[in-house]
C-alpha cells in the first residue's frame, strides 16, 4: 500500500471515528472537555471540539482531548491494516504511526480556520450583534407544512417553530429558511474533508440540536468566532455585495426589450 493511499485511508477513518465522536458527546457518552480532568466540559458540546484554539504541534495537546482521540483511533485503524512483514516496512511500524499522525495534524490544522469560517458565514453573523444587517427570526409555520405561515387560528399542536435568516439593509432584503440539519452536516464535513452527504444522520441531528440552542440563547461559542477582525469585516461585506447582487436583478428591464 503506497502512503498515498495509507494518507486517503487514514483520513477517512478520521472522519468515521469524528462523526463516532459527536454521536458519542451529543450521546453523553463522552465528556466534551478539552482537558484531561474534563473541568471544562460544560463549556463544549459535540461541535466545539472540531475547532481547536491554536494548532495542533504535537499527540498530546491537552488544549484537544476529543480531537486527538479521534486522531488516534483513525491512525491506529489505519496502521492496523498495513502488513508489516512485506521487505522495506519491517520494524517500521512507529515510523509510519508518526508520519500519518502527522498527516492529520496538518488536516486538522488547515481545515480549523476554514471551519470556523464557515459557520460565522452560516450562523454566527446572524448572532452577532455588531452586524445589524444579518438576523435569525423565529417563526411559526404549520406541522407538516413547514414552508407556511401558521396562522393565529391554528391550534398550538398544529404549530413549530422554523428559523428565517434575514439579511437586510437599505434598499434589499432577502431570507429564508434555516435548515438546521444541512447546516450542522455542511460544518461538520467541512472540518472531516467530506461531502456533507455523508455526514450520517446521527451526526447530523446531534450537530442541529446544538445550533439550534446557540440561536435559542441568542449566542455562538466565542469558539466559532474568526480571530480576525478583518476576517470578519470581509464576511460582513460578502454579505452587503450579496445584497447588491439581488437588488440588481431585481432591476426591470421590460422597457428596453420592448423598445427593441
Amino acid at each position: 500500500m503506497s502512503y498515498f493511499f495509507l494518507q486517503s485511508a487514514v483520513c477517512s477513518e478520521f472522519a468515521r471515528y469524528g462523526q463516532n465522536m459527536v454521536r458519542a458527546i451529543y450521546q453523553n457518552k463522552m465528556d466534551a472537555g478539552r482537558i484531561e480532568n474534563h473541568q471544562d466540559a460544560p463549556m463544549h458540546d459535540c461541535l466545539t471540539w472540531i475547532c481547536p484554539k491554536g494548532h495542533l504541534e504535537g499527540p498530546k495537546k491537552d488544549s484537544a482531548r476529543c480531537l486527538r482521540t479521534a486522531m488516534e483511533r483513525a491512525v491506529d485503524k489505519a496502521v492496523s491494516k498495513i502488513d508489516f512483514t512485506v521487505a522495506g516496512r519491517i520494524g517500521k511500524k512507529k515510523e509510519y504511526k508518526v508520519a500519518l499522525n502527522r498527516k492529520l495534524r496538518n488536516v486538522c490544522n488547515r481545515r480549523r480556520n476554514a471551519t470556523r469560517l464557515m459557520i460565522y458565514r452560516k450562523i454566527g453573523v446572524y448572532l452577532d450583534a455588531g452586524v445589524p444587517q444579518a438576523t435569525i427570526q423565529p417563526l411559526q409555520v404549520l406541522r407538516g407544512n413547514e414552508d407556511q405561515l401558521a396562522p393565529a387560528s391554528a391550534a398550538v399542536s398544529d404549530r413549530v417553530t422554523r428559523y428565517q435568516l434575514v439579511l437586510d439593509d437599505s434598499d434589499a432584503r432577502a431570507t429564508c429558511f434555516l435548515d438546521l440539519e444541512a447546516t450542522a452536516a455542511s460544518i461538520i464535513a467541512e472540518f472531516l474533508c467530506v461531502d456533507p452527504g455523508d455526514i450520517t444522520a446521527g451526526t447530523r441531528a446531534a450537530g442541529a440540536h446544538h445550533i439550534k440552542s446557540y440561536i435559542e440563547k441568542n449566542e455562538m461559542p466565542k469558539l466559532f468566532r474568526p480571530d480576525s477582525a478583518d476576517v470578519r469585516n470581509a464576511v460582513v461585506q460578502c454579505i452587503c455585495d450579496e445584497l447588491k447582487d439581488i437588488a440588481a436583478s431585481q432591476f426591470n428591464l421590460s422597457a428596453d426589450e420592448e423598445a427593441d
